[in-house]
């Protein structure tokens, strides 16, 4: 009994489908295809195409639903229809779109073309069949089809004609010659009006391709248009698909040059460094010049120019003050060197100490600056240094701190040269050029500065984002070189002030005399190294061409540009202070002063204590925190970005996919087939007609 409700069960469950389809029952539709009503929301869902022609039971929304052509597995032509209104044969190869009980229906002679259509021989069979595929595909009812037939064998008894007024109609198959006019072809029509013979014999094959394309391709609009019944319901469809396309082809246009607009946006991280690098830290004395050192060569400078006569080598006056920059740029242009003026690290630094382990002056590298003479870096990368001696914050166990005892010496500064006492000072990367004129920190003496670091990085995109380069380009090499033992990097403002000396070089044939740490250049095209001279610094040239160069617009084509750095890392750091020296100190600081090179004041052995306080002080160098800042410039649109975008507008308006466009390939495919047949088939008659 068990076995048997089991049974029963089973076949309600595969009668109940068709009892759910069949619920309104099978039709006809007006295009002369089977269907089945149901509602026209299901039919849209199923792809089908609803005939709102009342032929079915229920409210309006109950309509005659019918399906496309189709080709079954053996490739015979047929409609998509029930398998139960189906009078030929169903081919189950899911070739149909809706469920499964709508499936390739063929007749039962499989769309052959052997055996006589009644009241046909065989040559008006073939082309009757033609005729009803064709009207098949087309979407016609049977009226039509039945007219079309019926105009074929009154105008022609369903032959193809050529015509004897004609030639070029011989060209062509055809079973029959004809002399009305000039009508060819089985309907008789006149190229005259429809145009060449080729066309009228092709066309039609040409035509289908497209037609059957329209009727199925995925893309929204094309299929209204092919089904269309009328011109009013074909405009509308096509009036549709052109304002779409429209607003489409605007949106997808836009998203795409948006994208070669290059959109960036920058991305902040806060993560933790560890082990973290310490920093370069480079200092100058802000006196540059050595009173004691420079005051007899200028002395003698000026004497021998007539500028002055006098031989006292303890004091400068007011009016000898302006001729210092003349005799600098004497002596640099005499190619003599400035060192022997400027203060020596050794006759500055007290005292030395990284993570509480003692360190030197031989662990700094000096370079010089137009500004403030010789200036000293600790931890700076070097070149050629097999072992990284770059030193790590927490080396020896300790929290990265570097600290300094400095004596400046303004007993020895040079009068008029300079308004101030102290220590000039950066914080920067061990790879990156210390510019100290424009970043340098001021700190003055009797205090004990505590200069508290955190670090930050900022990375930029290369092109065609930005024109970002951390290239050292041939011209900016020579620069360098004033770096002879750091392994620095490309740096904008450096390149920005060597561009401007060889600006100035070309209008006035000399460099500014006060960027004369930048006097060894290489001119755009070329590799020679000119030692540029110095101009005077009454010379106006020089102030002209930098004006000039100021406003000189510049990019990536001129051989002088200077794009940014693609990546920087900055130290933001915070500044606090206490007095010093404390009395303790004072006396082993008198003592290192004393065995210093540098003579002391004349009235030192009454004021020491007051001129210790006057050029005293201490820095203390230390990482506030382990965890940086990263800037990151990334892409704001990606190509996957632009391609969504384009997916999206397309998909919206017309509902174009990548298998749309698959689909038009089929089509044109099958057009180049169709025509390479057609050349085929006519170079076989003519080599036919030329063997004959």
């Amino acid at each position: 009994m068990k076995r048997f409700g089991m049974l029963l069960l089973m076949i309600f469950a595969s009668l109940l489908p068709n009892a759910a389809f069949a619920q309104y029952g099978f039709c006809t539709a007006r295009n002369g295809r089977r269907g089945e009503c149901i509602s026209t929301s299901k039919c849209k869902t199923n792809g089908g195409s609803s005939d709102p022609a009342n032929l079915c039971p229920g409210d309006n929304s109950i309509q005659c639903c019918t399906y496309r052509t189709c080709t079954n597995t053996k490739g015979v032509g047929g409609t998509c229809q029930p398998t139960s209104t189906c009078s030929g044969s169903s081919d189950p190869a899911n070739l149909c779109p809706g469920p499964n009980h709508i499936q390739c229906c063929t007749s039962n002679s499989g769309g052959s073309s052997s055996g006589n259509l009644p009241g046909l021989d065989a040559t008006q069979s073939k082309y009757a069949r033609i005729i009803a595929k064709t009207a098949r595909d087309y979407g016609l009812p049977i009226r039509g089809c039945e007219v079309a037939i019926v105009t074929a064998i009154v105008e022609s008894n369903i032959r193809v004609y050529a015509n004897s007024k004609l030639p070029e109609s011989y060209k062509y198959p055809h079973d029959a010659v004809g002399s009305d006019h000039d009508s060819v072809g089985i309907f008789q029509q006149r190229p005259i009006y429809w145009g060449k013979a080729e066309k009228e014999k092709n066309k039609s094959r040409r035509s289908s391709i497209i037609h059957e394309f329209c009727l199925n391709t995925s893309t929204h609009g094309l299929p209204g248009i092919a089904r269309s019944e009328s011109l009013h319901n074909c405009l509308f469809w096509l009036i549709s698909l052109l304002i779409c396309t429209g607003f489409m082809l605007y949106l997808v246009i836009k998203a795409i040059l948006a994208y070669f607009e290059y959109p960036t946006q920058l991305d902040v991280n806060i993560v933790p460094e560890w082990p973290q690098y310490f920093p370069a830290f480079s200092f100058c004395n802000i006196g540059a010049i050595r009173f004691d050192q420079f005051i007899e060569p200028f002395i003698n400078y000026t004497n021998t120019l007539n500028l002055t006569n006098t031989n006292d080598t303890t004091t400068l006056s007011p009016l000898q003050a302006p001729y210092i920059s003349s005799f600098v740029q004497y002596k640099l242009n005499r190619n003599e060197s400035m060192d022997p003026f400027f203060y020596s690290l050794s006759s500055m630094l007290w005292t030395c100490s990284y993570n509480s382990q003692p360190c030197s002056a031989s662990n700094f590298i000096s370079f010089t600056t137009s500004t403030y003479g010789l200036c000293y870096t600790f931890n700076a990368k070097l070149k050629n240094d097999s072992v990284n001696t770059i030193r790590y914050g927490n080396e020896n166990g300790g929290e990265g701190r570097l600290e300094l005892g400095l004596y400046v010496h303004s007993n020895q500064y040079v009068p008029y040269l300079v308004d101030s006492t102290g220590i000039v000072c950066l914080i920067h990367g061990n790879r990156k050029i210390p510019l100290l004129e424009a970043s340098g920190l001021n700190l003055i003496p009797g205090r004990k500065h505590k200069l508290s670091y955190r670090k930050k990085t900022s990375y930029f995109l290369s092109a065609p984002y930005t024109t970002c380069s951390d290239k050292v380009p041939l011209w900016m090499e020579t620069v360098l070189n004033n770096y002879p033992i750091a392994d620095y990097e490309y740096s904008q403002e450096l390149c920005f002030r060597t561009a401007m000396q060889i600006f100035t070089y070309k209008q006035c044939g000399c460099v500014n005399p006060y960027m004369w740490d930048i006097r060894s250049i290489i001119l755009p095209d070329t590799n020679n190294i000119i030692e540029a001279p110095l101009c005077s610094v009454t010379d106006n040239c020089t102030t002209q061409a930098a004006d000039a160069y100021s406003v000189m617009q510049s990019d990536e084509n001129d051989p002088n540009y200077c794009p940014q750095e693609c990546s920087t890392t900055d130290f933001l750091f915070k500044k606090s202070s206490l007095l010093t020296p404390l009395e303790w100190q004072m006396s082993y600081i008198k003592t290192f002063v004393e065995e210093s090179s540098i003579p002391l004041p004349s009235n030192w052995s009454t004021t020491w204590h007051e001129q210790i306080h006057k050029n005293y002080l201490a820095i203390s160098l230390i990482r506030e925190t382990a965890v940086i800042e990263n800037n990151t410039q990334s892409a704001t649109l990606s190509l996957v970005d632009v391609l969504s975008n384009i997916g999206g507008q397309t998909g919206l308006w017309i509902g174009i996919s990548l298998l749309s466009f698959m689909e038009l390939i089929e089509m044109i495919y099958r057009l180049l087939r169709y025509e390479y047949q057609v050349i085929r088939s006519r170079k076989e008659r003519n080599q036919q007609i030329i063997t004959q």
